[in-house]
């Protein structure tokens, strides 16, 4: 047998080996993710790893908006972070107690950011439970 087929053959075995203890270790040890995902406009369950195509093709009025508020909030995050350095090397030298409002700027705009995507996926939500009626509700 040459040094070459030898080589080969190691390979495949390890590779065997290690296919097998993912399979053992696997069963063993679930995944505690789930694997899919409940849609937060239309409700259906998707799958984890088709989650974006889902809202990209069932949804994309919001997922435009998604990519809008993406945009937005690293912008409030370098803006945030901004304010902070300056307060740490410039102005908490000359106002001390300046150090509460950076603090109330950073929650608020945290807070607006949640309730501005919260408010929109409650939005998108109803537009698509007047355009998509369930079957189950009644309409008298």
């Amino acid at each position: 047998m040459g040094l070459k087929s030898r080589n080969q053959l190691e390979r495949v075995i390890s590779a065997s080996l290690i296919s097998q203890i993912w399979l053992v270790c696997s069963r063993m040890f679930p995944s505690r993710f789930p694997t899919t995902h409940k849609c937060r406009i239309c409700g259906v369950d998707v799958e984890t790893t088709e989650v974006r195509a889902h809202y990209r093709t069932t949804h994309p009025e919001f997922e435009g908006w998604g990519n809008h508020w993406k945009r937005l909030s690293w912008l409030l995050l370098i803006s945030d972070m901004a304010l902070a350095g300056l307060n740490l090397l410039i102005i908490r030298s000359v106002i001390p107690i300046f150090d509460y409002v950076v603090i109330a700027c950073l929650s608020g705009s945290v807070l607006v950011l949640i309730f501005t995507m919260v408010s929109k996926q409650g939005a998108f939500r109803e537009a698509w439970n007047r355009t998509h009626p369930s079957p189950n509700s009644s309409t008298t």
